[in-house]
């Protein structure tokens, strides 16, 4: 509908004005951008108000962004349709821009959006969710460490876990002797730690002490070392279905490492297994430009 303060508008405009009439069956882009966002938002997420034809997603909480690739690439082969997010995986803080959806032109059929939302429906609880981090009981097993070293990855493993809503409820310097790690593990399972960390020692040596430690312990290694650098020594293990993380030399102190891929998932409660352990080699090789995806280090 063009008012009068349209038609004063018009009067005074120079160059070329065209006009761009809505056919049955048409929806404006503000329109379709909120049935997009509605669509694709799951658990964790809000949508805003439209601007400019754009909507914004943002996560409800600080959490881990979830994103079904395939349903997000299944909805952008939609000519028509821009839906675009952070990295999947990536640790976010509450309040933080996580995707956008839009249409492209001003104006577009109602039978695209419909077949949009058909896409997103196959993505299980949503095409871009954030799943909060859970407040863990931490317990840290520090070996062999080289002296001044130790009030240091106190400092800096302290700074990473606080983020994530972890409480370290015991952190000691044990001996090398298997049988002692293992009666700790045990210990420490059973006080009720929802994860434990070992740091220090060799872990490219198969004998090492913690390696000789987990079967007596009963648990069960999940995988030895991550396709990540640097911190590809990082391995994981399960006791009673608690976490046990070996903690390579290099995730020691403030550099991003393996260990804080893996950290953002187990605070989320999530049990990664050996394959999915495998995907964290997409995006693997870590430096300072990726700073960025670790908001708990800086």
């Amino acid at each position: 509908m063009i008012s009068r303060n349209d038609l004063q508008a018009l009067a005074t405009a120079q160059g070329e004005i065209h006009l761009l009439v809505m056919e049955p069956g048409d929806i404006h882009e503000a329109k379709a951008g909120r049935r997009l966002a509605a669509a694709i938002a799951g658990a964790g997420v809000r949508a805003e108000e439209p601007r400019q034809g754009r909507v914004r997603l943002v996560a409800e909480e600080r959490g881990l962004l979830a994103v079904d690739t395939q349903a997000l690439r299944a909805l952008n082969e939609l000519e028509g349709v821009a839906v675009y997010t952070r990295f999947n995986g990536q640790p976010v803080e509450a309040r933080q821009v996580v995707a956008e959806a839009k249409v492209v032109p001003l104006v577009v059929q109602e039978a695209l959006i419909e077949a949009a939302e058909v896409r997103a429906r196959q993505a299980k609880g949503g095409v871009v969710c954030v799943r909060p981090f859970r407040q863990h009981q931490i317990a840290i097993v520090v070996r062999a460490t080289r002296e001044g070293s130790g009030e240091r990855f106190r400092e800096s493993i302290s700074r990473r876990l606080n983020w994530y809503g972890g409480t370290i409820k015991a952190i000691e310097d044990v001996s090398e002797e298997p049988q002692m790690l293992a009666a700790l593990l045990r210990r420490y399972v059973e006080a009720g730690a929802d994860l434990i960390l070992i740091a220090g020692g060799s872990f490219s040596d198969p004998l090492d002490p913690a390696f000789l430690s987990l079967p007596l312990a009963g648990a069960r290694m999940e995988r030895n070392g991550l396709p990540v650098h640097p911190g590809s020594m990082t391995w994981l293990a399960y006791l009673k279905g608690i976490p046990i993380v070996g903690l390579a030399s290099c995730g020691w102190f403030s550099e991003s490492t393996a260990a804080d891929l893996l950290l953002a998932r187990l605070f989320t409660g999530e049990r990664p297994r050996r394959e999915d352990l495998a995907d964290l080699g997409v995006g693997g090789l870590l430096g300072p430009e990726q700073e960025f995806r670790f908001p708990g280090l800086r």
